[in-house]
């Protein structure tokens, strides 16, 4: 974790980029493209990644290949719950689930839980976070409701755990055998055509009919 800082850290800030036709672009295009940090421009492990290859293509040597990061969801636990992230890895879901793992079964609030994990980040990974999140934190509440919904919540799903928020915060729940109930959003009630019985004598309106709730009388 600590090399990869070191290694993101000796890249000059003032760093150029081009395109695949060799033509220099913005850093802001290179944000777009996911080539260069918001924070600071300097270039990400998708685009030194880039430059390997046509470096290799340039030499005739064989292509690198990105090491893909696997894990076995269960094979590593914390506070004596399996957990369905690599705890190895700098990541902020992460580090909210260990939270809620610690408190299992209880709620968390939102303010205790948001104090818990930016600490907690600053001091794991401390030149990621400064490098991130040194003008906005570090966005706790939004990121453990993503790990309420699909599909950022199969994974934890799978595992017979589930979180849940309501008002009093955010809580992890083990041993989950029901699948998840959504909640019901409120319907308008449903509307039925009346059209009203008119008068002989009366001229009829081209546009007589008249929407009322269902059950409701209407008198013309």
């Amino acid at each position: 974790m600590s090399n990869e800082n070191e290694t993101e850290n000796t890249v000059p800030v003032n760093f150029r980029y081009r395109d695949d036709n060799g033509k220099m672009i913005s850093k802001e295009a290179a944000i777009e493209k996911r080539w260069a940090y918001k924070v600071d421009g300097s270039p990400t492990k998708i685009y030194q990644h880039r430059l390997a290859i046509r470096e290799a293509e340039k030499n005739g040597t064989e292509r690198p290949v990105r090491e893909k990061k696997t894990y076995d969801p269960g094979s590593q636990s914390h506070a004596n719950v399996p957990s369905p992230y690599d705890l190895k890895r700098r990541s902020g879901y992460r580090v909210i689930w260990q939270v809620l793992a610690e408190n299992v079964g209880d709620f968390v609030g939102i303010k205790d839980l948001t104090t818990t994990v930016i600490a907690r980040l600053k001091v794991e990974a401390p030149d990621w976070y400064e490098r991130r999140y040194s003008e906005t934190p570090y966005d706790v509440e939004t990121n453990a409701y993503v790990m309420t919904r699909a599909p950022y919540n199969a994974h934890i799903e799978a595992m017979s755990q589930r979180v849940v928020k309501e008002d009093e915060g955010f809580k992890l729940m083990t041993d989950v055998t029901e699948p998840r109930q959504l909640k019901k959003r409120g319907r308008k009630p449903n509307k039925v055509e009346v059209t009203p019985v008119l008068d002989a004598n009366v001229e009829a309106d081209d546009d007589a009919s008249v929407t009322v709730n269902e059950g409701e009388v209407v008198t013309v």
